[in-house]
């Protein structure tokens, strides 16, 4: 009996002390830890459209924040239609790694672990290549840095491309400084509200 109390005194200690956990603020800590070129503050929304189908359109919106493995994620709420009809919704998790790095964790697509996926490296150089950790043979590749972009008539400035291998094929990914992803294959950014 005394070994069954210890251990239920003990549990309650556990799940006190680890709900009082205080990790601080996740708006301070993507204040403070940003990365220009993948801004991931709390109501961001970038809208794209595809080339190839006008009627498809990827919403992409930072929804809330969640603290998984010792770091704050942001959660990013993702959603493909065709003529106003959501065909898929899905959520994905990003986070800042070191040294210009961008962290992602998706389930839906098996990308990814917690803490160890490097999607982006927006220190790379030249054509650094690397793998995504997760349980489909897939990699991204560092294409280039560009002074100029264009997406759907929109020239951005200071770009970085990569090249991704992975669920839904292969694909070049685009980002521009201040703004975030602006082109993903057939989509390009044609409206972004950034908080």
């Amino acid at each position: 009996m005394k070994i069954f109390q210890a251990f239920f005194v003990g549990s309650i200690v556990m799940l006190i002390l680890e709900c009082g956990c205080n990790h601080g603020n996740p708006d301070e800590s993507f204040a403070s830890n940003t990365n220009p070129y993948f801004p991931l503050k709390m109501g961001n929304t970038w809208i794209y459209s595809s080339r190839w189908e006008p009627s498809d359109s990827l919403t992409i919106k930072v929804i809330g924040y969640s603290w998984q493995k010792g770091r704050w994620y942001a959660e990013v709420d993702e959603q493909f239609t065709r003529s106003g009809i959501t065909l898929l919704r899905w959520h994905s998790f990003w986070t800042y790694g070191d040294s210009g790095r961008v962290l992602k964790y998706d389930d839906l697509n098996y990308v990814g672990k917690w803490n160890k996926s490097v999607y982006y490296d927006t220190q790379a150089k030249g054509e650094s290549t690397w793998d995504l950790n997760s349980t489909n043979a897939m990699y991204v590749k560092m294409m280039g840095r560009f002074d100029s972009l264009s997406s759907h008539g929109t020239t951005y400035r200071d770009c970085l491309a990569y090249f991704v291998d992975g669920v839904g094929g292969e694909r070049v990914e685009r980002l521009a400084r201040g703004v975030g992803m602006i082109g993903m294959g057939p989509f390009e950014l044609v409206y972004h509200d950034l908080k």
